[in-house]
C-alpha cells in the first residue's frame, strides 16, 4: 500500500471518528469505502492503518471493541 493511500485512510478515519459515538472497525471501513479515494480497499488495509493509530493513542478502544477518537495531540 502506498504512502498516499495510507495517509488518505488516516485522514479519513480521523475525520470519521471526530464527534461520533464509538464505532466498530467493520462499520467504519464500510462507511469510509463510500469515499471515492478509498473505494474497494480491503479491511486489512484499514486495519494496518488503524492499529498503529490505536498504539500511538490517536484512537482508543471503547467498550465492545469499538473505536473512538483518542488523544489528537499524539
Amino acid at each position: 500500500m502506498s504512502t498516499a493511500i495510507r495517509n488518505g485512510i488516516r485522514r479519513e478515519v480521523l475525520k470519521y471518528v471526530k464527534g461520533r459515538e464509538p464505532v466498530s472497525m467493520g462499520i467504519m471501513a464500510d462507511d469510509l469505502r463510500k469515499v471515492a479515494s478509498l473505494r474497494g480497499l480491503p479491511d486489512s488495509d484499514f486495519r494496518s492503518v488503524v492499529q498503529p493509530m490505536i498504539a500511538t493513542g490517536k484512537l482508543d478502544y471503547a467498550p465492545g471493541l469499538k473505536i473512538k477518537l483518542g488523544n489528537t495531540n499524539a
